[in-house]
């Protein structure tokens, strides 16, 4: 699942999802298609990214789920669980 598969539309800015269906699209999300040579990939990954931060600007509590993500993938903490944001 991506943001896309949900319906959001490049320069729509999307509905909130709830907290389970974001830490779903945090989980399935290409964290590192910056780094892809395929430029369709990198597009798709960009367009997601963007998505997902317009998101975080509408929820603190996305946010601190998209922070956890960050955080375990790329500083070594620990794997955030939907049980850690009820």
């Amino acid at each position: 699942m991506s943001v896309l598969d949900l319906g959001y539309l490049k320069n729509e800015l999307p509905k909130t999802p709830d907290l389970k269906t974001f830490f779903k699209m945090l989980r399935l999300h290409d964290w590192y298609f910056s780094m892809s040579d395929d430029h369709k990939v990198w597009k798709s990954g960009q367009n997601e990214h963007d998505q997902i931060m317009e998101i975080c600007k509408q929820s603190e509590k996305h946010k601190k789920i998209y922070d956890a993500f960050k955080n375990y993938l790329f500083d070594g903490k620990k794997m955030p669980e939907m049980d850690d944001f009820s």
